[in-house]
C-alpha cells in the first residue's frame, strides 16, 4: 500500500469514526442537539427515539466505529512482502552499503553449497538481524558422511560466499540442519538390497 493510499484511507476511518460518534452522542443524549452555524449555513440535528430504537442505533454505531479504528489501525501497519522477496540492506568491507533480495542471496548460496562433493541439495533461508547477516540452511547428504565434516564445510562456505561474493562485513554462524538421503551410503553409490532367500527344492516325506 503506498502513502497515498494510506492517507486516503486513514483520512476516511477519521471522518467514518468521527461521524458515527456524533451519531452515538446524539442517540445517547436525546435532550441535547447539534446546532453548528457557518456564516449563512445553519446546520442542526438531532434524535428522537423510543428506548429500544436507541440502544439498537448505539449498537450499530458502535459496530461502525470499531470498523472505523480497524480501518485506521490498518492505514499505519506496513504491508508485508514474502519473506523471499523483501530487500536487504548489507553493509560491506569496503564501507559501501548493497541492497539485494533475499531470493537472490539464498539462490547464491545454494548454487555455492551444492557445488559441494558433500551435498546433494540445500535449502538456505536468509535474513538480517543486528546489522549481521543469519542463515539457516537445510542440506541433504548421504548417511556416510560426517556430520562434523558437513557443518564445517556449509560454514566456511556460507561464510566465504557472503564475505568474497556478495562483500558482507558481519556474517555470523549459519544454523545447519542435516538430513540424510534414504537408500545411498558415502561415495554416492545406491544401497545395496537384501538379496532374496535361496530357493530350496522340497524334501520328500520319510516313508
Amino acid at each position: 500500500m503506498n502513502v497515498l493510499r494510506r492517507v486516503l484511507l486513514a483520512a476516511y476511518s477519521i471522518v467514518l469514526v468521527a461521524a458515527a460518534g456524533g451519531m452515538v452522542v446524539l442517540a445517547w443524549n436525546q435532550d441535547q442537539k447539534l446546532d453548528l452555524k457557518v456564516r449563512h449555513l445553519n446546520l442542526q440535528a438531532f434524535i428522537t427515539s423510543s428506548s429500544s430504537e436507541k440502544w439498537a442505533l448505539i449498537l450499530l454505531m458502535g459496530l461502525i466505529v470499531l470498523f472505523g479504528l480497524l480501518s485506521l489501525v490498518v492505514a499505519f501497519i506496513q504491508g508485508g512482502s514474502s519473506a523471499s522477496d523483501r530487500s536487504l540492506r548489507l553493509h560491506q568491507t569496503d564501507g559501501g552499503t548493497v541492497e539485494i533480495t533475499a531470493s537472490a542471496l539464498e539462490a547464491l548460496l545454494r548454487d555455492q553449497l551444492e557445488a559441494l562433493p558433500l551435498i546433494s541439495r540445500a535449502s538456505p533461508k536468509v535474513r538480517l538481524r543486528s546489522g549481521a547477516v543469519e542463515s539457516d540452511i537445510t542440506v541433504t547428504t548421504d548417511p556416510g558422511a560426517s556430520i562434523a565434516t558437513v557443518t564445517v564445510a556449509v560454514a566456511e562456505t556460507t561464510a566465504r560466499t557472503f564475505k568474497e561474493l556478495v562483500g558482507v562485513s558481519h556474517v555470523r554462524r549459519p544454523h545447519v540442519r542435516i538430513q540424510h538421503e534414504p537408500g545411498i551410503v558415502s561415495g554416492g553409490e545406491m544401497a545395496p538390497l537384501s538379496p532374496p532367500p535361496a530357493e530350496t527344492d522340497p524334501v520328500a516325506p520319510a516313508t
